[in-house]
């Protein structure tokens, strides 16, 4: 008699832990399926090299004579991204090559140190993923940065 009282708190026991640890198994896998996504700031540097500003002052008086009165460019929000480095100056280097390429290059800086080099700026999400695929397809190692919103 005293085994069957035995082997029934046994089962009981087994029982209730398998209960138990399939409850918090819901739990992980809710956590799991929830992220938190947090947005963080980045700041980007423009490493194009400087126009005289004799350029600059003829261009804008041409469009003030000419009535031009197109609207501001959208601030470009999704970058092509070429490389990503720890060290600013080998971010630099790699700008530097791509400028004599004839991209138009940004550095990136990230939040957690690194620093990434831009060749190509989109304000438009669609034209952006469009140019991603293409160099994807054309076999160059190449990704999408997307800076979040002010």
């Amino acid at each position: 008699m005293n085994t069957k009282l035995t082997f029934s708190a046994i089962l009981i026991l087994l029982l209730s832990a398998i209960i138990v640890s399939c409850g918090s198994d819901k739990k992980s896998k809710e956590f799991a399926t929830h992220k938190e996504v947090k947005k963080i700031p980045t700041q980007v540097t423009d490493t194009t090299p400087p126009s005289s500003s004799t350029e600059i002052e003829a261009t804008t008086q041409d469009a003030e004579k000419e009535g031009d009165t197109k609207e501001p460019e959208a601030p470009q929000k999704y970058f092509l991204i070429k490389g990503s480095f720890e060290i600013k100056a080998n971010a630099e280097k790699l700008a530097a090559k791509l400028n004599k390429e004839g991209f138009d290059t940004r550095i990136i800086p990230t939040d957690f140190g690194m620093y990434r080099v831009s060749c190509k700026g989109f304000s438009n999400r669609s034209e952006a993923f469009k140019n991603l695929k293409e160099e994807r397809a054309a076999g160059k190692d190449i990704w999408l940065n997307i800076t979040p919103e002010d």
